[in-house]
């Protein structure tokens, strides 16, 4: 009998023990976001799983919002999902000025959506979820707290030091990096 009390007592801590392990791997804590447009179209609005992050207008980024939840621990796979509105017109397109008036707000508006990897993070080190258009409705998410400018931030590893100028249309040199062409509506 008492064997049989020490077994389901043992299981019984084991399963406490594994529940206290699941629910720390799966805890996660708020992130503040910030919008980075390096294209040609205002981005009108954006969320990232939901939450509103913001916009921006072109050669710019836009202000930090509060907040989305990332895992507190990094694990390979997790994704965000990225939905934003953009103007359907480039900025520097006249004929939309003058088709759809003065204010690039009022030009017609574009939705997209895409789910996307986010790279490896130190929890530690994370001070923003930053959301990075890109040409050809390309959209990178980095959970970081180092700038753009910066040669340790992890968008080096995909695009080497083309972001580091700070957020401005990329169009013309996106073939140049990554051969496909850039939008030109």
């Amino acid at each position: 009998m008492k064997s049989f009390i020490f077994s389901v007592i043992t299981i019984l801590s084991m399963m406490l023990l594994q529940g206290c392990e699941e629910k720390k791997e799966s805890s996660s804590s708020d992130a503040p976001m910030q919008v980075f447009n390096y294209t040609d179209h205002v981005i009108t609005s954006a969320w990232i799983n939901g939450e509103w992050a913001g916009r921006s207008r072109t050669n710019e980024n836009g202000g930090t919002t509060c907040c989305v939840k990332i895992p507190d621990t990094y694990h390979p796979g997790i994704t965000m999902t990225v939905t934003w509105e953009r103007n359907a017109c480039i900025s520097s397109n006249k004929e939309c000025y003058e088709k759809y008036g003065k204010k690039d707000l009022d030009f017609p508006q574009i939705k997209l959506q895409k789910t996307i990897t986010l790279p490896p993070y130190d929890t530690k080190e994370v001070s923003e979820l930053q959301i990075a258009f890109l040409p050809n409705d390309e959209v990178r998410v980095y959970a970081d707290n180092r700038g753009f400018e910066r040669l340790d931030h992890p968008s080096v590893a995909e695009f080497g030091n083309l972001l580091q100028d700070g957020p401005r249309p990329l169009e013309k040199l996106w073939v140049n990096i990554t051969g496909k062409q850039g939008a030109s509506n």
